[in-house]
């Protein structure tokens, strides 16, 4: 039933058996005992692999590792950029009452959104990327309305981005730092936001002189398929490069499956669930404003 093992780092079925139990242990409201070899002690619900090396290196230390390198690509998202919010969806539950304020009436806006966007990639048979004016134009289309108003809409959406987004303070030290050093900056992000979108978003958020900025959206190029990857080693391959993000599969996976190097930037709110502050459960939209200033903007910023 399993594939020929051709060294990959994940997305196979054997992937998913070694990984499954736990999920299903705890989805079934038991707990699972994880065994510490170093501490010769079993651990509740919560394993340490890995993190204890994560945890140990410091923003200097991570400074001068990146340092040895002369280009250095980071992911946007998640990596220099959160949002105070806990769910990134929730901006589309903020945007949807934001229109109901302006009297648009839009019923089901979040599900017409994400169809739309859908919409727009099975036209594209599921190839290169969608951005968010031809999002916005399918949108008009299936929620039957003026493409004057979905412009606006599309106007609220970003306004709500350009709100909510803020920069992950180490994470901006660390860019400043090798600035500061003549080290060329690449930034790569898989969105469907354009350029001109993510340059405000990015320079809101106190970020400039950036060499690249290579949006899936604009080049059809995408990290979570390689695609991107491919295209980003024939430009600068010959350079001693290394690649930070947050992302395991298409940040740390991708580049690795290729023989490069990676720095891995935990996201914020995969810190909270790992930390004894996780509350594991559901929040809803005001919930999730909250908790997400308190995780993103905050504690694990």
């Amino acid at each position: 039933d399993f594939g020929k093992d051709k060294k990959q780092t994940g997305g196979t079925l054997e992937y998913v058996f070694e990984r499954i139990p736990g999920l299903v242990t705890r989805k079934t409201g038991y707990d699972i005992a994880i065994f510490n070899e170093p501490k010769n002690a079993f651990l509740l619900n919560k394993g340490t692999k890995n993190l204890e090396t994560y945890y140990i290196k410091n923003k200097q230390q991570t400074i001068e590792e990146l340092s040895q390198y002369d280009v250095i690509s980071f992911d946007i998202f998640d990596t220099l950029i959160t949002r105070k919010i806990y769910d990134p969806d929730d901006i589309f539950k903020l945007v949807e009452l934001r229109i109901e304020k302006e009297n648009i009436n839009i019923e089901n806006y979040c599900k017409l959104r994400k169809q739309a966007e859908t919409n727009v990639r099975i036209q594209k048979n599921f190839e290169n990327d969608c951005n968010i004016d031809e999002i916005y134009e399918e949108f008009a289309n299936i929620a039957n309305i003026a493409l004057e108003q979905s412009e606006r809409i599309k106007q609220i959406e970003f306004d709500t981005e350009l709100e909510f987004c803020i920069p992950r303070k180490d994470a901006l030290d660390i860019y400043n730092a090798l600035l500061q050093k003549s080290k060329k900056i690449i930034l790569i992000s898989d969105m469907y936001l354009t350029k001109k979108y993510i340059e405000r978003l990015l320079n809101n958020c106190g970020y400039y002189n950036y060499f690249e900025l290579l949006i899936s959206s604009e080049s059809g190029k995408r990290k979570d398929n390689g695609t991107m990857w491919t295209y980003f080693y024939e430009k600068y391959g010959m350079c001693k490069t290394i690649h930070v993000g947050d992302n395991e599969e298409s940040d740390m996976h991708k580049p690795l499956d290729l023989g490069k190097n990676i720095c891995h930037f935990m996201q914020g709110k995969k810190m909270y669930n790992i930390s004894n502050y996780n509350l594991d459960r559901e929040f809803n939209l005001h919930e999730s404003i909250v908790l997400g200033n308190i995780i993103n903007k905050g504690l694990f910023n």
